[in-house]
């Protein structure tokens, strides 16, 4: 059977008789939500992974900068409007932005787009629930009141959604809440920490990282303090940014990338990674050679599984199963497979090696050492 050839095309329309989605939002329901923004003094956009799903980030963007009404993403909504945009004011969650948290406890109008709510992006949905009223947008009905009850449900594909959204012209009257949030959120941003002796201090590299890759760059993230390093502080333009934000499957990053570059080998493609989850699937530099993939890969040792040694640090437990103190020597195992590398320690080498590393034709390992005593769980 496996080998049997048949002859096949795809149906011009797909008609099954279980799966009928909404795709146009209910008109009466999109009165309610224009009526909602009008009333609001202080709405906020909350944008999820649904936005890329529905090639919605043209009208995300229209939405906001028509109506000023700030924005924040969860993990999966990162890219959807430049992380340089005075009304995106960044990322929400356990481990997010302290003005993206902020004004999600302040809101009185919470506008989720294309999010499903998930226990990483707001702790704490009763609160949300009692505090503001809610307005979900999602193409998946049963999404929409899983987690939060929303004052307003509209299901539909959210690119026609927000089109007929816009269509009725939404007026909001926020400037003041709009423009204290993107003061807040400009110097958060600016706040750079001090550089920490013999090691890399990751908020500046990932600065320097997204100074450097060009605009429309694909920026693919692993599993555990790397992953919210680079969701939090590279700064994304025309690119996007990719990472494993609900399963969290370390070794996602490497043969993720793998597949990057065979679908688009014209994009520039970035893996950030940590020694633990790279070391789960290190094999794939075999198949990156092999296929003449052109990934760049910024490896972040701080000899440790860091996010779980965080966490039983911020819980004054003792520390158990983290180590990694014999790590491989990175270098001679890129060396070994045939991928170019280099070490730093330094921040001041940071912007050369980067510079060195993006330059550089085919796979390149950058390997940047971290401090154990870093952590992810800063609120900047």
């Amino acid at each position: 059977m496996q080998e049997a050839e048949i002859d096949f095309s795809y149906p011009e329309e797909v008609n099954i008789r279980g799966y009928k989605p909404t795709i146009n939002g209910n008109l009466k329901q999109l009165k309610k939500v224009v009526g909602a923004i009008a009333a609001a003094e202080r709405p906020l956009i909350c944008v999820g992974g649904g936005a890329f799903c529905a090639k919605a980030q043209v009208q995300v963007r229209q939405l906001c900068e028509e109506t000023k009404i700030p924005m924040v993403t969860t993990m999966m909504g990162l890219g959807v409007l430049p992380t340089s945009h005075p009304l995106n004011i960044g990322m929400i969650g356990s481990f997010g932005h302290k003005t993206a948290n902020m004004a999600l406890s302040q809101t009185d109008l919470l506008i989720l787009v294309g999010a499903r709510v998930g226990d990483r992006a707001i702790t704490a949905p009763e609160k949300i629930s009692s505090q503001s009223k809610t307005i979900h947008i999602d193409i998946d009905p049963a999404e929409i009141g899983k987690n939060v009850n929303p004052t307003v449900p509209l299901v539909g594909d959210l690119r026609a959604v927000l089109e007929s959204l816009l269509a009725e012209h939404p007026i909001s009257n926020c400037s003041h809440w709009s423009e204290y949030l993107q003061q807040e959120a400009a110097a958060k941003k600016a706040t750079m920490p001090d550089p920490c002796p013999d090691t890399i201090q990751p908020k500046r590299l990932m600065a320097e990282i997204g100074k450097q890759i060009t605009a429309d760059a694909c920026v693919v993230a692993d599993v555990g303090q790397n992953q919210i390093w680079a969701a939090k502080y590279l700064p994304m333009r025309q690119g996007r940014f990719l990472t494993t934000g609900g399963l969290g499957t370390m070794g996602y990053a490497l043969p993720a990338a793998i597949g990057v570059k065979i679908a688009a080998p014209e994009k520039q493609t970035i893996v950030v990674c940590g020694d633990g989850a790279f070391q789960m699937t290190n094999n794939e530099l075999s198949t990156m050679v092999e296929q003449g993939c052109d990934v760049k890969i910024v490896l972040l040792n701080n000899r440790t599984l860091g996010m779980v040694c965080e966490l039983q640090r911020i819980a004054k437990r003792h520390k158990f199963a983290v180590a990694l103190p014999d790590t491989p020597n990175f270098g001679k195992l890129a060396d070994a497979i045939g991928v170019k590398s280099r070490r730093i320690s330094q921040d001041a080498d940071m912007a050369d090696a980067i510079a060195e590393m993006l330059a550089y034709d085919g796979p390149y390992l950058l390997e940047c050492v971290v401090s154990e005593a870093e952590n992810s769980k800063v609120n900047m």
